[in-house]
């Protein structure tokens, strides 16, 4: 194995030996998939056409996916750095051509890393009353820009709610184009544009709420005590992925767990005084 950028701990150098395993324990060391290069901003790994087909002598495309999650979270370990855990949660594949014979190389780039402190993608899950369960997912590493869904699933029907790709424009432009909506860094390709965003997101409404309710005196939909609610949620999820077990609501926190920022509950550091 030829790695190619130095390695700053054993501990790394670890991670990459286990995802070289030649065993027969691991899926990876059963489908052959070799890693021949290994950094935290690019991972370099093959796989051999033969034993991983499908009926027909092509390379199955599920082994396709094997190796692109092998790689990618060989990457985000090595990024995660010691001590940390990475495991992927989704992928997504389109197979350009077949493959019969010899290796199959695959190359894993780091898109977004190291430039902030936060976390890129998480999901929470809130036990409910009555047995109901809730699923939050939040997201910056997924490319395409904003993607605003809510479901709801009970015993009797189900809803769904796309509040921004349901009424947007789908295009699809060879070279691009301007602004599509907020987080679309790129606009090749199949993009959702956005008219009238801002209504979308419904702020010209909820100003206008706010003001109506300021002349009215009427109850406003949402409180301070919903917001509080939703803020105890986040803090929450942090403190229970710092801690790596559930939290019980209404949430107790302590003087200084209060003046720490929700992520470094997660990380498992306390504000600094000042």
């Amino acid at each position: 194995m030829d790695i190619s950028a130095p390695v700053s701990s054993e501990r790394e150098q670890q991670i990459i030996a286990m995802f070289n395993d030649p065993g027969n324990q691991t899926l990876t060391g059963r489908m052959g998939i070799k890693i021949v290069s290994a950094a935290r901003d690019r991972v370099v790994g093959t796989m051999p056409v033969d034993g991983n087909t499908q009926p027909y002598g092509l390379l199955h495309g599920g082994a396709s996916c094997v190796l692109a999650e092998t790689l990618g979270s060989l990457g985000s370990a090595l990024q995660a750095g010691p001590d940390r855990v990475t495991i992927g949660i989704e992928i997504n594949a389109t197979h350009h051509r077949a493959a019969r014979t010899g290796l199959v190389t695959g190359i894993a780039t780091l898109v977004h890393g190291g430039r902030t402190d936060l976390d890129d993608h998480a999901l929470a899950v809130l036990h409910l009353a009555g047995d109901r369960l809730g699923f939050i997912e939040t997201s910056w590493a997924r490319p395409g820009g904003m993607n605003d869904l809510v479901e709801i699933v009970g015993d009797g029907g189900v809803a769904y709610v796309d509040l921004l790709r349901g009424s947007s424009i789908v295009a699809y432009s060879e070279e691009g184009y301007g602004y599509a909506v907020e987080k679309a860094g790129d606009t090749k390709g199949w993009s959702f544009a956005m008219f009238e965003e801002s209504w979308n997101y419904g702020m010209p409404q909820e100003m206008q709420h706010f003001v109506d309710c300021l002349r009215t005196g009427s109850e406003p939909l949402e409180t301070g005590a919903d917001g509080r609610v939703a803020l105890e949620v986040v803090y929450a999820a942090y403190l229970s992925a710092g801690r790596g077990e559930r939290v019980n609501l209404p949430l107790q926190l302590s003087d200084e767990e209060a003046a720490t920022a929700p992520y470094l509950l997660w990380k498992g550091r306390s504000a600094t005084p000042t």
